[in-house]
């Protein structure tokens, strides 16, 4: 009995030491987290007013400085949230749109005097101007001459091509050559007509169909 009540003894001594460091631990750790909230909440406090005097242009002298910001390597600067070396470079200004406007006339000088004169010369025709060589044949071109036009094309009532016309100037450009042959491997007639020599309006037939 004796050893059984000297087993016991200890257990409840062992038990006893266990509660009292547990209670000591929470007391003391209990103590540290209060001192420590206030010294954060005394911190917060002393920032915002050292923000407000910095606002009101009256920071007084023994204010607790801003804390520092950590240094950055160079490039990483930011500007608001958006890192500065991230940023999108600034888009450039459009440039100024040219001023469009429509013409005072679609056919002026020596391109209005051969049209008329073919209108005049050829009632039962049709005449149109600029027509791009393109639109004279199917399949594709030489892309040089892709974008070329004949200044002046002649159909007949049924819209058959009967002729191109270009007006002859004082020099004639490095394409005209090419344009030329074009025309003739598809069997257009092509001629060049002068505003100096220009021939009168009852003639312009007999010079289209003549053989």
């Amino acid at each position: 009995m004796s050893f059984l009540g000297l087993l016991l003894g200890a257990t409840l001594g062992a038990l006893a030491l266990v509660v009292w460091f547990k209670w000591h631990k929470r007391m003391t750790g209990g103590d540290s987290a209060g001192s420590g909230g206030k010294q954060e909440k005394a911190q917060a406090e002393s920032l915002e007013a050292f923000i407000a005097a910095y606002r009101r242009g009256d920071v007084p002298a023994n204010a607790p400085a801003a804390p520092a910001a950590p240094a950055r390597p160079p490039g990483s600067g930011t500007v608001g949230a958006i890192p500065v070396a991230n940023m999108p470079a600034p888009a450039m200004a459009p440039a100024a749109a040219e001023t469009v406007a429509k013409r005072e006339a679609f056919l002026t000088g020596a391109g209005k005097l051969v049209y008329l004169a073919c209108r005049s010369g050829l009632r039962d025709h049709h005449c149109f101007a600029q027509v791009r060589l393109q639109s004279l044949c199917t399949g594709k071109l030489d892309p040089a001459l892709q974008t070329a036009c004949v200044d002046l094309l002649v159909c007949n009532a049924a819209m058959a091509i009967v002729a191109a016309i270009d007006i002859a100037g004082p020099e004639a450009a490095a394409s005209d050559a090419a344009k030329a042959e074009c025309l003739r491997s598809l069997g257009i007639r092509h001629l060049r007509l002068s505003p100096k020599s220009l021939p009168k309006p009852e003639d312009i037939r007999t010079l289209l169909y003549r053989m």
